[in-house]
């Protein structure tokens, strides 16, 4: 299906010399192009992931190089007269910086390409096993680069598939739809590397053209990855760029867009308090209806009425547009974390009906036959009346609290922001609970003196601390 028809206007040579007046400064560039396209380079680097649009309709490729700190999308009717204009100059000054330059194309992959790279493997070419083709024919092709990029290709999966990644460098190499913009000559000219990655897309519906959202977003993920291996090798074999590590080379900016999400996350999941609202009321009452029946039968719980509609609070999660996120790093942590809330609040909903504990074993994970068998066996090793030390007799709720709140006291002279409260609850009969970054004590909360260290430490130097060091960070 051809893609509908967007006016070209001309770049202009005033448009390129600000873009090039921003990098010889320094700057961050992110511009759209006339026709569709975009650059973006967050800073210097010796890179660039390019993706040229083609006639005809190619939905979700582009998305791999949107997560880079460094891409160009070339948008269809671009001419080869702007695409040198445009990149040339960009080319020469990151070449002057790094001594070398290296840029990586990706474009989706025909059937015949589909079937070259599964004719060299010994895998089985089945619907949805991710494959790649690797391309290259420079007369100094940079093959640290490609075999980094090759090894992490290698390593994903999809559906317990692995991926089937064919590398050429012969000279007659089929480089894509980039091939008739620029030549290998060309490339070399300019002392800069090229190499293609072609994909197989797995990510879309042959016959409709509709995406997998979550297929694309698995490759995107590992692609990235890949990329990065390949930019960290080229960066140590043929540039005088140092980087610690793969990831550094990845974005450092946090963009508006994700600071929001990140934001109304946050808001939602502070909405409700997950454990009180899990806590029974009456649960000194339900442990005597539970020995009056000489525990025999179950014991009724009671719980606080939700303070919000599970509803809402699920139209407010969906509706943040986490997909539009280009990093997939942040991509995913936000996909995760917008899954966590939605089981835990279905799990309130469910509250006092089994799906509750189906909930429960989605976000928390399954008793495992060993933990179970370990937590028995520890129950029959330990003496009943020996597991813990009572010698030095025990505390109340009100004495713990008093020595849990000079503990806080020590931790807010470090950093103020640590505002805890230690409340001693009516509402709640034993325990201890960090809840909203406040310490939540049972009233009727009996602790041997000798695990008040340890339960402090645990509670307000692990729990809490935790929490509030959170908070002081951008995310």
């Amino acid at each position: 299906m051809s893609r509908p028809i967007v006016p070209i206007v001309p770049l202009s040579q005033q448009f390129v010399d600000d873009i090039h007046a921003r990098l010889l400064a320094g700057q961050p560039v992110r511009c759209d192009l006339p026709g569709g396209g975009s650059l973006y380079m967050e800073r210097p680097l010796p890179f660039l992931c390019v993706y040229r649009q083609p006639a005809e309709d190619d939905v979700g490729t582009r998305e791999f190089v949107h997560g880079e700190a460094s891409y160009l999308i070339v948008p269809h009717g671009m001419t080869k007269k702007e695409l040198l204009m445009l990149l040339k100059p960009l080319i020469d000054l990151q070449r002057e910086r790094f001594n070398a330059f290296l840029v990586i194309e990706i474009w989706s992959a025909a059937d015949s390409e589909v079937e070259a790279a599964f004719a060299e493997s010994a895998l089985e070419p089945t619907e949805f096993r991710p494959s790649f083709s690797v391309v290259a024919r420079s007369p100094h092709t940079p093959m640290r680069t490609i075999e980094a990029l090759r090894r992490q290709l290698e390593k994903i999966t999809h559906l317990k598939q692995a991926a089937a990644v064919r590398v050429d460098t012969s000279p007659d190499a089929a480089l894509g739809s980039f091939t008739a913009l620029l030549t290998p000559a060309q490339f070399n000219k300019w002392g800069s590397e090229f190499v293609g990655v072609c994909v197989r897309p797995i990510y879309r519906n042959h016959e409709t053209g509709g995406l997998y959202p979550a297929i694309l977003r698995l490759l995107k993920r590992h692609v990235g990855r890949a990329l990065k291996q390949a930019f960290f090798a080229f960066c140590k074999s043929h540039t005088n760029a140092t980087p610690e590590h793969f990831y550094s080379l990845g974005r450092s900016t946090i963009l508006k867009s994700v600071k929001f999400v990140d934001r109304r996350l946050n808001e939602i999941s502070k909405s409700f308090s997950f454990l009180l609202q899990v806590t029974p009321v009456n649960a000194e009452a339900a442990w005597h209806e539970f020995q009056q029946s000489h525990f025999e039968n179950e014991p009724r719980y009671y719980y606080r009425p939700l303070a919000m509609e599970p509803s809402e609070l699920k139209r407010q999660l969906f509706s943040l547009a986490i997909s539009n996120i280009e990093d997939p790093t942040l991509s995913e942590l936000f996909h995760q974390r917008q899954d966590e809330l939605d089981r835990k609040i279905t799990m309130l909903s469910d509250i006092s009906t089994r799906r509750f504990v189906y909930g429960s074993q989605q976000v928390y994970g399954e008793l495992t036959p060993s933990l179970l068998s370990l937590a028995q066996s520890l129950l029959e090793r330990i003496n009943a009346h020996n597991r813990e030390d009572m010698s030095g007799g025990e505390v109340t709720a009100a004495e713990f609290a008093k020595r849990a709140r000079k503990e806080v006291a020590y931790y807010r002279e470090l950093l103020p922001e640590f505002t805890a409260e230690v409340i001693v609850r009516d509402d709640m009969y034993a325990g201890l609970m960090c809840s909203d970054g406040d310490l939540l004590i049972g009233r009727a909360t009996k602790i041997p003196r000798s695990r008040i260290e340890a339960l402090l430490q645990h509670e307000v130097g692990t729990h809490l601390l935790t929490y509030y060091n959170g908070l002081v960070e951008p995310f």
